[in-house]
């Protein structure tokens, strides 16, 4: 029952499936990365190996929140296919033992085809950084065995959650409930005022982190990671209230947002998790690209 779920549902799974192994690939990347010999014996090899465990750690944090939010979704467009199992005699324990099994499913999936990923393409992509670093050496192609069990870690946590998330969705609903839950509409949603301080202070303040930071790396990099959950934490509260207060207010102008035919701030808010991930997904980008531009930097500056 829990394959053919799966099977009956592979668009939604895939994706899935997909985007949650690159994520392992990456987070496996970057831990490997900072054991490389090469990294470990260049110049400012300290500095270089604190970016990369402060970028393997965003990006499992950043993982953490877009595989739950996207769990959440697919559990929410499978409500009424559950509420008919459900209303068909299968009882809860039967319907919370599927879900285990297919979450256990796709976990593993996951971890297998995440490791493959890093076996094969790991070792090529180490090679590209130490082209764009000029590394004279020869540099072995291999992989460290012994770390990826920390990134198989990481996501196999990742998924538990994600089970206890989808079992809790289930736990107090009956047939009629779970069947409607998912043409259930939401309340006109209220724009919070908390979060919209929140999210003012805390982007503030990463930016204003970022901006004021003086002199070398040494000094920037006790502050670059509280800066950085700042900017996430107040993206999430941005979009959450304050693109809400913003739209309400744009629509008590007369023509403008008017009635329901562009009721914008309904559907901001039921997407706020899903339109925070663009500016997450553009900041891992920035930071990526900052991160091997400053790399290359220092390390010609050392050389001379």
């Amino acid at each position: 029952m829990a394959t053919r779920g799966i099977k009956n549902n592979k668009f939604l799974y895939f994706p899935y499936i997909l985007a949650s192994s690159f994520m392992l690939f990456i987070f496996n990347l970057l831990i490997d990365l900072k054991s490389e010999k090469f990294i470990l014996e260049s110049r400012g090899s300290a500095i270089i190996e604190s970016l990369l465990e402060m970028g393997s750690w965003i990006v499992a944090i950043f993982s953490l929140i877009f595989l739950v939010y996207m769990a959440k979704t697919i559990v929410k467009n499978r409500y009424k296919e559950l509420g008919l199992l459900y209303g068909l005699g299968m009882d809860k324990k039967s319907l919370r033992k599927i879900l285990i099994i297919e979450n256990l499913i796709l976990g593993i999936s996951t971890l297998i085809i995440g490791t493959f990923f890093t076996i094969l393409l790991g070792p090529l992509f180490i090679n590209l950084v130490a082209r764009i670093l000029k590394i004279q050496s020869q540099i072995k192609l291999s992989i460290n065995f012994s770390k990826l069990i920390l990134g198989l870690i990481i996501f196999a946590i990742i998924f538990i959650l994600i089970t206890l998330i989808s079992l809790n969705s289930i736990r107090k609903t009956n047939p009629i409930e779970l069947s409607k839950l998912s043409q259930k509409g939401e309340s006109e949603p209220k724009a919070n005022v908390i979060s919209m301080i929140l999210a003012i202070i805390l982007i503030g303040y990463g930016y204003y982190t970022a901006l004021s930071i003086n002199g070398g790396i040494f000094q920037a990099l006790p502050k670059f990671l509280p800066a950085s959950i700042a900017v996430i934490i107040g993206t999430y509260f941005f979009f959450r209230s304050l693109v809400i207060w913003i739209l309400k207010l744009f629509r008590k102008i007369k023509n403008l947002l008017q009635g329901y035919k562009y009721d914008l701030y309904r559907r901001a808010y039921q997407k706020k998790q899903g339109i925070c991930h663009g500016p997450f997904i553009n900041y891992h980008y920035l930071f990526s690209f900052s991160f091997k531009f400053c790399g290359y930097e220092c390390y010609v500056c050392w050389e001379k």
